[in-house]
């Protein structure tokens, strides 16, 4: 894992701390318009997470990426409930 994706990780961990957690994937891709992004899918039951801390995931990311210079790559998230996580697996093998 690189550095940018462990304080990723570390970052998801945190603000999500009332949710159950399961994976943090992180890839290096890019968007539509070809600008640097980070391909954030967080595996999780989110039930009973405040709306607030998923909103404010991307600042809280971008703050701590900002001394690595991680911060050139937006951060981009997907949620999936471990069920279709596992689903999604399954059909991509």
């Amino acid at each position: 894992m690189t550095d940018h994706a462990a304080i990723i990780e570390s970052t998801v961990r945190e603000q999500l701390a009332k949710a159950d957690v399961h994976e943090v994937r992180v890839r290096e891709g890019e968007d539509f318009d070809g600008n640097p992004i980070y391909d954030v899918i967080v595996v999780a039951d989110l039930r009973g997470v405040d709306i607030g801390k998923l909103t404010g995931l991307v600042r809280h990311t971008r703050h701590k990426l900002e001394p690595t210079q991680g911060a050139d790559r937006f951060p981009m998230f997907r949620f999936l409930s471990p069920e279709d996580a596992r689903e999604r697996d399954a059909a991509i093998a």
